[in-house]
Parts: C-alpha cells; structure tokens; sequence
C-alpha cells in the first residue's frame, strides 16, 4: 500500500480511516493490470473493485470504454453495469465519483450523463457487508491489510461468521479474497495486490482451498 491519499477527512470517519487510507501508485497498478485480459469488447466486461480508493483500477479504462461505447454506437447508458466500486469512506467515494465524472466529461460524455454514470459505479459501503445480485467477469483491487488486533471486536465476530477464511488471527484482507471469489463468474478473472502470507500461514487454508476447488493460480 503506496502513496497515501491528501484528501482531508471528514470528523465522521470509518474505522478504518486511519489504519488503511494507502493508494496504490499507478505503474504498480499498471503491472498488476498486464496480467488481467480483458475481452475485447469491454462493453460485455462486468468489473468488481471491491476497495476503490482512489479507482487506480478502473480510471485508465475509462477511454477505451467511451470508445468502444461510440465505435459500437451505442448509447453511453451502456456504461452503467461495466463497473462497480466499493469506497467505505464517504468523502473518499465523493471524490472518487467526481474524478470519474470529470474524466468522462472530458471523453465528451454530457456532465449530467457522466454524473449519473459515476454516482451508479460508486457504492459508499464496506464491500465485506455487501451483497450484489450479480456476479463478475474481473475483479481486481489492492485490498485493506488490517492485523486481526485493529479490527473492532464486534465487527471482527461478524466477519468471523461469515467468513470461513476469517480466523486464526487472520488478515482482513483474507476476508476479501474470500468474498471477491464468491462472486466471480465462471472462467472469470481476479488479480488482488496483497501480501503472500496466505499462501504459508495457517488461516489461509481455506483461501488455498478455495482457489484449489474454484478455479486456478497463473504459473
């Protein structure tokens, strides 16, 4: 987790405000991003960013989408369902609506269009409660490393019930790649930014497991 956000934050601040607010710095993202293939018509792409952040993710697809939107000459209300970002942090995820608004506008989108656009992408929730209908064809996102210690006592037992992965001390990032395969679609894709701790450490068994049952690891 790389380059801290400058925004400043509201009084009303999630828990985790303090303990996560790291954004990922972009030729991170773009290595990240080289390993994802997207199909080539983005227009049928279902994307899942499940902690937005700053949208080091999904900002940079943005051109590409408005074009393949033109070049197909469909209407931009097509855009809608390609993208969905979770931001628990209110003024984070304002801000995250407003960069996307301003990026679509300058692709020549119409402001209030672009607006719509952006306020349907942008969920200001904690992704880890959340429960979409859908599922997704490429999740990709650099998860919240919270220790097991920092997360509230409460909040910890919650996700400890609904998250098999989510014991033993473990990470919450754990919880996430949990639930981001959960709604991944069949033959789907998901590249996480996280430490390699699950991969040896005892609470990510049932993480191994899963990608050992649902599908598979890149050499």
């Amino acid at each position: 987790m790389e380059g801290k956000v400058e925004a400043r934050l509201e009084a009303e601040r999630p828990w985790q405000a303090d303990l996560c607010q790291f954004f990922t710095r972009d030729k991170v993202v773009e290595l990240c991003l080289r390993h994802v293939a997207f199909p080539e018509n983005l227009l049928t792409m279902r994307l899942l960013e499940p902690a937005a952040g700053q949208g080091a993710f999904f900002l940079p697809l943005l051109p590409r989408l408005v074009e393949a939107g033109r070049t197909q000459k469909k209407t931009m209300d097509l855009l809608r369902p390609v993208i969905r970002a979770y931001e628990i942090d209110g003024e984070v995820a304002t801000n995250l609506r407003r960069q996307c608004a301003t990026t679509l506008e300058e692709l020549d989108v119409p402001r209030a269009k672009a607006m719509e656009i952006a306020q349907c992408w942008i969920r200001n929730e904690d992704f880890l409660e959340a429960r979409p209908r859908q599922r997704f064809t490429h999740i990709v996102s650099n998860p919240p490393y919270i220790r097991w210690d920092s997360i509230p006592a409460a909040l910890r037992d919650v996700y400890k019930t609904r998250f098999n992965s989510f014991k033993q001390r473990a990470d919450l990032y754990v919880a996430f790649i949990e639930h981001a395969l959960g709604l991944l679609e069949p033959y789907g894709q998901l590249a996480f930014l996280c430490p390699g701790t699950w991969t040896r450490n005892v609470y990510g068994n049932a993480i191994r497991e899963a990608f050992t049952s649902q599908g598979q690891l890149p050499e």
